[in-house]
């Protein structure tokens, strides 16, 4: 797989801090503030960017460790940007510094490594870890068959569960 990424590049993604995005809304605190959780996801997402720009269709990338401090509130009303700087590729590993700050300062740093994957071997892998759920759990008590795209993740099956779209058939398991 070849990809147009090099070290040092950045990407910056911003949003006004509302109540949808408090901490208070989250339930990750009391206080209508901006949540910890909503920083890491604005740096989660500048990160993404940055690594979908360069990578090829059928490619995608899945976050897989955060390192963040969160070190100063911002209030309603204001914006914060998150930062994202790739500061290492390691085969299918990317590394990224990530920042966010308010109009008044840095509120905070760290770090923020995503996995390269293939979209449709992913997507697959997935959707068998879910029906072999349902098969243990006996919700699902038939044959079916479960297949996935990069355009159109997709489960078809000949009972009562079904997907949104459909493709050809990439495995089948039986509840027996």
């Amino acid at each position: 797989m070849n990809h147009s990424l090099a070290l040092n590049q950045t990407y910056e993604k911003s949003e006004k801090v509302t109540d949808a995005n408090t901490a208070k809304a989250y339930g990750s605190g009391s206080i209508k503030v901006y949540a910890t959780p909503a920083m890491i996801g604005l740096m989660e997402g500048a990160s993404l960017a940055l690594a979908d720009m360069g990578l090829p269709e059928g490619y995608s990338t899945v976050g897989t460790k955060v390192d963040i401090a969160h070190i100063s509130a911002t209030p309603l009303g204001m914006t914060v940007t998150a930062k994202a700087t790739l500061t290492e590729i390691s085969g299918k590993k990317l590394v990224f510094s990530v920042e966010a700050s308010d109009e008044r300062g840095k509120i905070g740093y760290g770090t923020h490594a995503r996995a390269i994957v293939e979209t449709e071997k992913f997507l697959t892998a997935t959707a068998e870890k879910y029906f072999h759920i349902l098969l243990q759990t006996g919700i699902y008590r038939s044959v079916f068959y479960v297949c996935a795209s990069s355009a159109n993740s997709t489960f078809t099956s000949n009972s009562r569960f079904q997907g949104k779209l459909t493709c050809k058939p990439s495995r089948f398991f039986s509840a027996q």
